[in-house]
This record gives C-alpha cells, structure tokens and sequence, in this order.
C-alpha cells in the first residue's frame, strides 16, 4: 500500500491559497519534528507536496525536493535496514506563492509488499 492505514498521516496539511496567516499569498515556511516508534525493516518514506520539502531521518536527509513548483509533486525514498525503536523525523517546508500543501507518511516492507506504520 502506498497510504497508511485509515488515512492516518503523521503531517496533512492543506492550507489552499492565501494560506499561512504568517504570509498570505506565499512566502512563508514551517518546520515540523517528532520521534515515532519503528519496528526493525525496510521503509519508504513518502510526502507530497507543492513547493519545498526535506525529510529528515534521525539527522539524515533522506528526502530533499527543495525546489519552487505549483504542481502537487510526489517524492520517495526508501531506507533499508531501519533498527527497532524510536526515531526522529524532521521536515522542513516551504511555500513559495499559490496553493500550499504537505503530505508525509512511511510504510514498512514485509513479504508480498509494505504496510502502513
């Protein structure tokens, strides 16, 4: 599966046009940081976005489409051999003008394919 479970998205954000009360029309960012528990597998790690975004794993970049674009773009990655445990995702945002957007969520690899975390 390419979405997790039920919907569930650790980031869903659909802020539309004029959106950030921060910056109406454009020109604003946000950074977002959490740990989640993983048990021990392969991940692809997914976001989809309009304009900017980087992923982090644990310090690690490992999604990184920092580019101005008005076209909702899906980007992924996958990292082989994630330890059991907590980790720490970091995401970083950026919009430049229009539609605003971002999108993120994993899925572990088991045997026949993944499934949602």
């Amino acid at each position: 599966a390419s979405e997790p479970d039920g919907g569930q998205y650790p980031l869903d954000y659909d802020w539309g046009r004029g959106s950030s009360t921060v910056s109406p029309g454009g020109g604003w960012g946000g950074a977002w940081a959490g740990r989640y528990s993983f048990a021990g597998g392969n991940y692809t790690f997914r976001a989809l976005t309009e304009d900017a975004v980087r992923l982090y794993l644990d310090s690690s970049l490992l999604l990184d489409r920092w580019s101005d674009g008005n076209v909702k773009t899906q980007i992924e990655n996958t990292f082989i051999g994630l330890g059991p445990g907590e980790h720490t995702i970091e995401v970083q945002y950026f919009n430049s003008v229009g539609d605003a957007s971002l999108r993120v969520w994993w899925t572990r690899e088991v045997s026949g394919g993944f499934i949602p975390e």
